[in-house]
């Protein structure tokens, strides 16, 4: 396979994949969301979940910045193999991956609610819900309310 094909079929390949992961999205979207009780639990959960990432994300940025001036860096000290551009190159990675962390943990949190109302016994059950996406699943959750 030759590097023009390549860099034909990835991007096309990627897009592909974001687009099949933003229809998902929308599907999970479209699901109930059950009782108050569960929806008020899963917007702690998912507020919860958003301050753990931003909290992480203050230090990884930390730590991305400190690499990449290592790597801009490096090819002043006799690394022909480096450059400001690799630098750069990490930078938009760290932060494409931060992107992803942050879309995959709200969408987690979101499923997790559909998926628990999706799979109470009045229900129709998990079956539809549960190949979508892999969540923790807490049964019981609308039934906090009512202890």
């Amino acid at each position: 396979m030759n590097a023009t094909l390549i860099s034909i079929l990835v991007p096309v390949i990627g897009l592909v994949a974001l687009l099949y992961a933003f229809s998902r999205t929308r599907w999970i979207d479209r699901q109930d969301t059950g009782t108050d009780v569960m929806r008020e639990l899963s917007d702690s959960i998912a507020e919860g979940a958003r301050t753990f990432l931003n909290r992480e994300y203050r230090v990884l940025v930390i730590f991305v910045v400190v690499v990449a001036v290592i790597l801009g860096l490096a090819y002043q000290f006799g690394r022909s193999d480096s450059s400001w551009l690799v630098a750069v190159a990490f930078i938009v990675g760290a932060f494409c991956s931060g992107l992803a962390g942050y879309i995959g943990m709200n969408v987690a949190t979101q499923a997790n609610v559909r998926t628990t109302q999706a799979a109470g016994p009045e229900r129709r059950g998990p079956r539809r819900a549960r190949p979508r996406r892999a969540v923790c699943c807490v049964r019981h959750a609308d039934d906090l309310g009512h202890h």
